[in-house]
């Protein structure tokens, strides 16, 4: 019997991984076929709307069931499964593209990659991973202020389970380059 029980597993195991792969190809394949700016632009629009939806029914769920409830289980299931599969969207598109061009794509469409990194539950490695291509974006105008000053708000809070607190104003220049000198992302841009 335990024989058995360690075939299935194993046979489980070599089908989950190739399934994996499989995902991979599937993206990387989808990836390659954006050869217009109409067709990068859909794209990052299609997963905008994923990323959104998905948490919008989550809103909903909790409304209707609450936050205890096994369906709000399954819609934290669903966002955890669509945010995995956005992020590997969005890191095949911007190794092979870069990030988007606000200008010929769009807003909504150059605020996807952020967002998407932004929503990962893979903690600071991946937002520092790509700091210095939304650091670029920033400064070439593709990425805007308090976008930016959001994604390194949550890289802080993951970092230090908490947010700088200001006594008095700041601006927003003031608050990236705090936060940029806080995580010590400086040699990231230089």
């Amino acid at each position: 019997m335990n024989k058995i029980i360690s075939i299935f597993l194993c046979i489980s195991l070599l089908y989950a991984c190739k399934s994996d792969t499989q995902k991979q190809d599937v993206a990387a394949d989808s990836i390659s076929g954006l050869n217009t700016v109409d067709k990068q632009s859909s794209f990052l629009l299609d997963i905008f709307s994923k990323d959104q939806n998905v948490r919008k029914n989550e809103k909903l769920v909790i409304q209707q069931f609450g936050m205890d409830s096994p369906e709000h289980r399954t819609a934290i299931d669903e966002v955890i499964e669509t945010d995995e599969k956005n992020l590997q969207q969005i890191e095949s598109y911007l190794k092979k593209y870069g990030h988007p061009n606000r200008k010929v794509h769009g807003r909504e469409a150059t605020d996807t990659p952020w967002l998407v990194i932004h929503h990962a539950a893979s903690g600071t490695g991946v937002r520092r991973k790509y700091f210095p291509t939304f650091y670029k974006a920033f400064k070439d105008g593709h990425m805007y202020g308090d976008a930016l000053t959001m994604y390194l708000n949550r890289m802080y809070n993951l970092k230090f389970n908490k947010r700088i607190e200001w006594n008095r104003p700041y601006s927003e220049s003031e608050e990236i380059d705090t936060l940029i000198q806080s995580l010590k992302l400086g040699p990231l841009i230089q």
